[in-house]
């Protein structure tokens, strides 16, 4: 989103996130993506799903190049 609300015309993309072995309890787990953005500030919004315990946790981040 730019600074007006204005949304990207880029569809969500779903990215699998699978380690070798079932995470511990209280671990973290670091996923790195690269993003092709317009060099204007952005409001962008992630989204994790657990499909196990059925948990979507979300977050904003504002890119201002």
């Amino acid at each position: 989103m730019d600074e007006n609300g204005a949304r990207s015309q880029t569809p969500m993309r779903e990215i699998q996130i699978v380690g070798d072995e079932s995470p511990r309890p209280g671990h973290i787990h670091w996923h790195e993506t690269a993003l092709t953005m317009r060099k204007r500030r952005h409001r962008v919004v992630v989204a994790v799903s657990d499909p196990l315990s059925g948990i979507l946790l979300s977050s904003t981040a504002i890119v201002d190049p």
